[in-house]
């Protein structure tokens, strides 16, 4: 919650404005993700209150249209709608890398702190990426 950057007095909120956004975006987004996980991820975020007043916010008022949509993502898959899979229609597909083989810059969070792996590139990861390969085609 804490990377959602809504404190104001966080010491993040002195990154420029496009980090920011990107920081934010990025941690809703896994929010949103851990919210359809059944039962387990959608049941601890259940738990604490402080996650749906705090995605609320970032719904409202994120500060990218991106944060806004996957905040609205994640209060839609932690309400009491009932949540149905269907076999037809638009497929997603997540996919994660854990190779673990190379850590590398992408925003500094703070004089050690680097961001590993995640999702820097497009289809694969900078650390098991290879020039004209995609994990996806």
């Amino acid at each position: 919650m804490d990377a959602l950057l809504l404190d104001p007095d966080h010491p993040r909120q002195k990154l420029p404005d496009e980090a920011k956004a990107w920081c934010q975006q990025t941690h809703v987004e896994c929010l949103a993700q851990i919210a359809v996980f059944e039962p387990d991820g959608r049941n601890a975020l259940r738990q604490d209150p402080s996650v749906r007043d705090a995605l609320r916010c970032v719904a409202e008022s994120g500060l990218s249209d991106e944060a806004q949509h996957h905040a609205e993502s994640a209060l839609l898959a932690l309400s009491d709608a009932e949540l149905v899979k269907t076999d037809e229609g638009q497929k997603h597909v997540m996919l994660s890398c854990a190779c673990g083989a190379e850590r590398v810059p992408h925003i500094p969070l703070g004089s050690t702190d680097w961001l590993c792996c995640g999702l820097h590139r497009s289809m694969g990861c900078a650390g098991c990426y290879q020039e004209g390969e995609r994990v996806a085609d």
